[in-house]
């Protein structure tokens, strides 16, 4: 995972090389998954994620906002 200064995951407590494996109770595999979990009703509200960091489990709240097209 790579993560964005002063992104929302940042501020929430994820950091590069974290592995994103659940979202809103939801398991995710890929970023695909990933995708699909990040709807409009989730966008700009809080919400559980789980990840692993070097194996451990970590449990975060972060919420999502939507990203400016590049």
């Amino acid at each position: 995972l790579h993560v964005e200064d002063k992104s929302p995951a940042q501020q929430g407590g994820l950091a590069g090389g974290d592995i994103i494996v659940e979202l809103c109770g939801q398991p995710v595999s890929g970023a695909d998954d990933l995708q699909r979990l990040l709807t409009e009703e989730v966008i700009g509200t809080t919400v559980r994620l789980v990840a692993l960091r070097v194996g451990r489990k970590l449990e975060i709240e972060i919420a999502p906002i939507e990203t400016p097209s590049r």
